[in-house]
Formats: C-alpha cells, sequence, structure tokens
C-alpha cells in the first residue's frame, strides 16, 4: 500500500485504552523522533507551533499552538491554544 511505519523500542506498558494514558503514551513515544510530531502528508499545517503532536489526514492547523495533542482525521482547527487534548 505504500505506507511506511516507524518503531520505537519502549520498556514501559502503555495501556492506551484510558485517555489520560493514551496522551501520556503520546509524548513519550513522540519524544523519540526527531521532530517530535507526526504529521500526515495529507493534513495542512500554517504558521502554528507543534510540539508531541499526531495530525491525522485531512486535518487542516492554523495560527495555532498545540502541545501533546493528537488529532483524528479532517478535525478543523484556527487560532487555537491546545495541551493534553484528542479531538475527533
Amino acid at each position: 500500500n505504500g505506507h511506511s511505519f516507524k518503531f520505537s523500542l519502549i520498556d514501559d506498558y502503555l495501556d492506551c485504552g484510558v485517555k489520560n494514558t493514551l496522551i501520556d503514551s503520546n509524548k513519550k513515544i513522540l519524544s523519540r523522533l526527531d521532530d517530535n510530531n507526526i504529521i500526515s502528508p495529507a493534513a495542512t499545517v500554517v504558521n502554528s507551533e507543534l510540539k508531541f503532536c499526531t495530525i491525522s489526514s485531512g486535518c487542516m492547523v492554523e495560527n495555532s499552538i498545540l502541545e501533546n495533542v493528537i488529532l483524528m482525521n479532517n478535525v478543523k482547527l484556527k487560532n487555537k491554544k491546545l495541551k493534553n487534548t484528542i479531538l475527533s
């Protein structure tokens, strides 16, 4: 399918079925990447600061500051400041 996957070895059990643990796990995993973010090629980020963020396909982030945020498909954000949040 042309998809590529990145992986990282972890020493912890990360129960991602609980919101707070999912957010903590997101930050822990992304902190091991060079740019600390995963942004879909099908997402658009304009004039924004991202740290420990996962941005899914179809998302639009504009003029925003996001820290440890997970955006599911097609979320649109403009002029937002968010931390430790999951939006779908």
